[in-house]
């Protein structure tokens, strides 16, 4: 009651209970979001699998991501690609995937990004 009141008025108006409930919406969407980009992050390196390596599944990847071919990846491309691998996310969980795999952060993924993080994905995945 009392993180509710935020006025200490002994009422909890309309406005503060909005507050309440827009605070933990965005949390458990932020939330939501990064879970589905670790399970979108595990079905990604699980492609792996039919390759000889890692480094040849990634070099599969840019080629198939990598649209204008300038060696890396921008977060368009990796939208485009995620659609191609028929995996559709939402937006934020798009942005928490390029999040995880953008070591540098400077908005684009390169193959060492790619691989360093594809490589240490622990690709076990349970079944939905």
């Amino acid at each position: 009651m009392q993180k509710l009141d935020t006025n200490r008025d002994g009422d909890i108006s309309d406005k503060e209970l909005y507050k309440a409930l827009s605070s933990v919406s965005i949390q458990n969407l932020r939330q939501n979001a990064k879970e589905a980009a670790e399970i979108a992050l595990k079905k990604i390196a699980a492609g792996a699998e039919e390759y000889e390596s890692m480094r040849e599944y990634v070099n599969f990847l840019m080629k198939k991501f990598d649209i204008d071919g300038d060696g890396s990846i921008t977060f368009d491309e990796l939208c485009q690609g995620l659609k191609k691998l028929n995996m559709n996310l939402t937006l934020k969980e798009r942005q928490a995937l390029m999040r995880k795999l953008d070591i540098d952060a400077n908005g684009e993924l390169s193959s060492q990004e790619l691989y360093g993080v594809l490589s240490k994905v622990d690709v076990k995945l349970t079944k939905s």
